[in-house]
């Protein structure tokens, strides 16, 4: 079982060199003499310009946050350094947990926090006077450094000569769900049978010349990759055998292009071109019965005894963009954009293995198999859309957006196959070698879309504003596997409408509704004919209160006797905040969502119809309360919860309390207790409950 141990272990990350840096340059920093006390910038730093993710999801949220509460720092003076005005930060602290109890790889897939020490967060910000020195600014922040989720980013510019922005990302996606897709799971078999553990890093590089210029060269470079285990099956003819996966993917990407600024017009001309290659692999993990056990096929005891498969697979993807926003008067305004891209995929896979197996094509019963596969495809892709806005007077708006989206996918490859030890399954005869002639797979697919929305907006004066438009879509499919060609298409058309009323800054009440009438569909669960309607609510701060809220309806029906589809989505959101001084503030969210679907359904087994239906009634809500006591300590209570009551039913609680204690100037003791527990009422076996308390010190300055 050296892939499942392999799977199951952690993947630590390391500091990097430049986090070390940071951390000299803050304790460097500190022994020069402050300066007049000066407002601490936000210690958020934008990203750079292209930002590609893997999966994102609320572990990562919980990851990022859990360094949460961030009481106001202790002191905002700022300090010299050199020419330079300088802000810092920096959060490193010693993480203590009570142990899981319960389902130790459910808490790493939804959780993934460990004991140790951490660099929490670290930021520093240097300022100088516009075009002083090398750089009149610089920030860097390294956050969660020694967690599964760690991000760096450091910006450095020059006013009017350049702009460089760079990011990493560095995140282990852990998936060990035990009741998914496990058919073993009857049976007390704890081993989740498709599952992951996938280090992620993720690199953006981003350089402007002549920022604030008419004439703006841009370049930049993107690098992702992902490595780690897995498992997986493979279905053969009578049997399910679980195997070993080891994940390895890449892609660079470099880019460059010029923007144009001026009075009347930007235009911005962008080439990129990105390289991806997949050099995963799965093999055997030693286990020679299947999932139905040593089951008999025809005769033939279906086993596995070993499984080689390997995987070489090769794109490239060049990239062109053009954007264009032309404004020839004061009420009229134009916006274009196009993209071209072409994609060429170069795939090769390879596959021995052994046991006993059957094939019912060919219907050969064999101990013995060789695979390959090699293929080629091409994809031209071409997105573009136009905007057009105009006001004849100061109280109508006239908007129409045209958008297009077509491309096309065409492919071949040769599968070809050996086997040996084979013997037919029509009769007896003397086993030997069959070679399977090869398949030549050709396949073309066409998707072809057009869309275009006008709408209309009207000032009614006295805060109130009405609009009205309407939006058509046509899409054509069209599927040539080489042995039969069929072509779908579907119109669709939608009639909007909404108004907003909005007195002052201090509130604004808007409502949207929506009313799609398609011709058809293409999949049986998709929406058809919805009305949905949306209605905000937004009261900024009076006295310290603020609230905003939002409620979404969504019901669709598909009436076709084939599928006889009916679904509805409704959204509650909430939220209030109170902070009347300095030393009180307390918050408080709530949402839900109530999502229903029935679909009529055929078994396949009896071919008997039936109904499959999902109910979904979930309910987040949360709150945090900061309350200063004496003299710069402050306390920070707060919960975030989840409980589901429809076809799945779980709770997930949250809570949390922090403590902020200044020691001296610049300095403060932040002890910080969470509590993760998780429950389901079907399956308790994936219940965890873990207290955790982190000791950290944080160093303002």
């Amino acid at each position: 079982m050296k892939m499942i141990d392999r799977l199951r272990k952690p993947i630590s990350s390391s500091f990097p060199a430049v986090g070390l840096s940071a951390l000299a340059l803050v304790l460097l920093a500190g022994t020069v003499r402050p300066l007049p006390a000066q407002s601490n910038p936000s210690g958020t730093v934008s990203g750079a310009g292209t930002s590609t993710a893997a999966d994102s999801n609320t572990k990562e949220e919980t990851q990022a946050a859990q360094a949460a509460p961030k009481p106001a720092p202790a002191s905002g003076e700022a300090f010299k350094f050199g020419t330079y005005d300088v802000h810092s930060e920096f959060e490193v602290g010693y993480r203590l947990s009570s142990g899981i109890g319960g389902n130790t790889q459910m808490f790493r897939s939804q959780v993934n926090l460990d004991e140790g020490i951490r660099l929490l967060r670290s930021y520093v910000s240097l300022r100088s006077s516009p075009g002083a020195g090398l750089f009149d600014r610089m920030d860097l922040s390294v956050n969660n450094w020694g967690d599964p989720y760690n991000t760096l980013r450091f910006n450095i510019s020059r006013m009017g000569l350049y702009d460089f922005r760079a990011s990493y990302r560095n995140l282990n996606y852990y998936n060990y769900i035990s009741s998914f897709a496990n058919p073993l799971l009857g049976q007390g078999n704890l081993l989740a049978q498709h599952n992951l553990n996938i280090n992620y890093r993720m690199s953006n590089f981003d350089l402007r010349l002549f920022p604030n210029h008419k004439i703006v060269p841009f370049v930049g470079y993107s690098r992702n990759s992902a490595a780690g285990p897995g498992i997986t099956t493979v279905e053969t003819t009578g049997n399910e055998f679980v195997l070993g996966t080891q994940w390895q993917y890449a892609s660079d990407e470099i880019r460059g292009g010029v923007q144009f600024s001026y009075a009347k017009f930007n235009l911005t001309l962008e080439q990129g071109y990105q390289w991806l290659k997949n050099d995963s692999s799965v093999s055997d993990l030693g286990q020679t019965v299947g999932n139905d056990g040593n089951v008999s096929f025809l005769g033939n005891v279906i086993t596995l005894n070993s499984l080689d498969r390997g995987y070489h697979g090769r794109t490239t993807l060049p990239t062109s963009k053009v954007l264009l926003k032309f404004t020839p008067f004061q009420n009229l305004r134009m916006i274009g954009r196009y993209v071209y891209s072409m994609g060429n995929v170069d795939s090769n896979m390879g596959e021995i293995r052994t046991g006993g197996f059957v094939d019912l094509e060919h219907f050969l019963a064999y101990g013995t198999a060789a695979d390959s596969f090699s293929g080629r495809a091409k994809q031209p892709n071409h997105n573009g859309s136009f905007l057009i806005e105009f006001s004849p007077s100061s109280h109508v708006t006239f908007t129409d957006n045209v958008d297009t989206l077509d491309y096309h996918i065409s492919g071949a490859g040769i599968l070809s196959a050996l086997y040996l030890n084979a013997s037919s399954l029509l009769g007896p005869g003397a086993k030997g070698t069959a070679t399977i002639p090869p398949d030549l797979l050709n396949t073309e697919f066409d998707y072809n879309q057009v869309r275009n929305q006008a709408e209309m907006e009207w000032d009614l004066g006295h805060g109130f504003a009405m609009r009205a438009g309407h939006r058509y879509t046509y899409t054509e499919v069209t599927n040539n596997d080489a042995e039969d060609v069929t072509t779908s298409f579907r119109t669709q058309s939608a009639v909007l409408a909404g108004w907003t009323y909005r007195p002052g800054t201090w509130m604004r009440i808007g409502f949207d509704y929506e009313k799609n009438r398609p011709n058809a569909v293409f999949t049986r669960n998709e929406l058809f004919r919805y009305d949905q309607f949306n209605l905000d609510v937004k009261v900024g701060a009076w006295k310290g209160l603020s609230f905003n809220g939002r409620l979404g309806i969504q019901r669709n029906t598909d009436p076709n006797l084939d599928i006889d589809y009916h679904s509805h989505n409704q959204n509650y959101i909430g939220s209030v905040n109170y902070e009347p001084n300095q030393r009180f503030s307390v918050a408080v969210d709530f949402s839900k969502t109530n999502l229903l679907t029935d679909l009529l359904i055929t078994i396949p087994q009896n071919l008997q119809t039936s109904r499959s239906l999902f109910d979904q009634r979930v309910a987040g809500f949360g709150g945090r309360m900061a309350v200063g006591i004496y003299k710069g300590s402050k306390v920070e209570l707060g919960y975030r919860g989840v409980v589901n009551r429809g076809t799945f039913p779980l709770e997930f609680h949250q809570p949390y309390a922090s403590l902020w204690i200044p020691m001296g100037r610049y300095l403060a003791l932040k002890p910080t207790w969470q509590y993760f527990g998780y429950s389901q009422t079907l399956f308790g076996l994936e219940n965890y409950q873990t207290h955790m308390v982190t000791f950290s010190l944080v160093y303002t300055r």
